[in-house]
């Protein structure tokens, strides 16, 4: 569910450095532990020349790593660690001696996309931490909604063909933007050096219109999306739409996709109401309330006990950190036939955080949807009253640590 925000994101300058290519690097040559030094010894299967040479040096073992024949080395005297491997080298029997050099994982969450340094909402859910153990490649998240639209210059990766359940055709095509929005949140290309990022740019999403271009649909088109998007193979379900009754056919068709191993994400609605909307209260459905930028529930956002738990969806109405845009969440869409990077607010917005997240954990091997409910609702982290609340469910999605 959507709260649209007047703001559009037309230019902005560059903001972010480039990616890196993920590879453990040296941070710098002369970063590494004192006292220690690693040492292969040619033939020495009877570790006599071993023992002579550390008599001779005043060295112990630490450890060895035996299938590469390198031991790992105390220096008890005066000299340096440099000085030390030289002498070691000058030995006939050593291969080599060198420094145990400490390295650093480079950064493989710095991606190059220019409009990210706007884009609070991925720090938010520690989605950078996440991104050190993949991006989701292998998952399907279906997103049912008013459709996709394809030829964005950033553009929604790894789109699959979809259908259009409202209209009965092939066509999923978004002629209202909310899909699209929805779409790039969770897989927006990245790190390609245009526009902005997506939180899980590896998963396939399988486009699912159920929703007109007026942005309203019937039970039996997204029932009947349900049901489809789970034979087709959908690991996760993503739907930003609700209303406030409960319907047997909702709810049977909720049913069928969760007993087929699918994990069901909607958000709990934005009428400020003390319930949760429908599909979210449905038992088998992770349902998503909205934080804003301060980690405060938004207050349009619902609540009640069948609440899980909050990712960002905005506050346009203000501007707490200060980058001179209102806080809603920043994603590529198009409107009336334009394409434009715009902030919008919502449950909506928040929804395919948490389906994002569902497809990392699945791309983990943590596939049972029960199982990655329980991850993403015990890796929150806690806001508002101490543990479960109505309120504010298990608290804000943290992406980094549930996968």
């Amino acid at each position: 569910m959507t709260r649209l925000s007047p703001v559009v994101l037309l230019a902005l300058a560059a903001c972010t450095t480039g990616g890196e290519d993920g590879a453990p690097v040296l941070a710098d040559t002369e970063d590494y532990l004192d006292r220690e030094v690693l040492v292969s010894i040619d033939d020495d299967a009877d570790g006599v020349a071993r023992a002579r040479i550390e008599e001779r040096f005043d060295l112990s073992t630490i450890d060895d790593i035996e299938p590469i024949g390198v031991a790992h080395l105390l220096i008890h005297g005066d000299e340096q660690v440099h000085e030390m491997a030289d002498l070691l080298e000058s030995e006939p029997e050593v291969r080599f001696a060198e420094p145990n050099y400490i390295m650093h994982a480079t950064s493989t969450t710095s991606p190059n996309d220019p409009y990210i340094g706007y884009q609070w909402n991925l720090d938010q859910i520690n989605v950078r931490t996440a991104w050190s153990y993949g991006t989701g490649s292998g998952a399907v998240v279906a997103v049912l909604d008013t459709g996709v639209a394809k030829g964005g210059p950033d553009g929604v990766a790894n789109l699959l063909p979809g259908y259009d359940f409202y209209n009965g055709d092939s066509d999923p095509t978004d002629g209202n933007g909310h899909g699209t929005f929805c779409a790039g949140t969770i897989a927006q290309n990245t790190d390609n050096g245009t526009g902005v990022a997506g939180v899980a740019p590896g998963v396939s999403i399988l486009p699912v219109k159920v929703l007109g271009d007026n942005g309203a649909g019937d039970i039996s088109s997204i029932a009947n999306g349900i049901v489809w998007a789970a034979d087709q193979g959908a690991n996760v379900i993503s739907m930003s739409l609700g209303g406030g009754a409960a319907t047997s056919t909702m709810r049977s068709a909720v049913d069928y996709a969760y007993g087929k191993g699918v994990t069901i994400v909607a958000a709990s609605g934005n009428e400020y109401a003390r319930s949760v909307s429908y599909p979210a209260a449905y038992p088998n459905v992770i349902a998503v309330g909205a934080s804003r930028y301060d980690g405060a529930r938004a207050a349009y956002s619902n609540t009640g006990s069948g609440l899980d738990l909050l990712a960002p969806g905005g506050d346009t109405s203000v501007d707490q950190n200060g980058d001179g845009y209102a806080d809603g969440v920043l994603q590529e869409t198009v409107e009336r036939g334009q394409w434009r990077y715009t902030f919008w607010e919502g449950t909506s917005m928040a929804t395919p955080h948490v389906a994002a997240a569902a497809a990392l954990v699945y791309a983990q091997g943590v596939h049972d949807p029960a199982e990655i409910r329980s991850i993403l609702d015990s890796t929150a982290r806690d806001v508002g009253a101490t543990g479960y609340d109505t309120e504010t469910g298990y608290g804000i999605l943290d992406v980094g640590a549930a996968v």
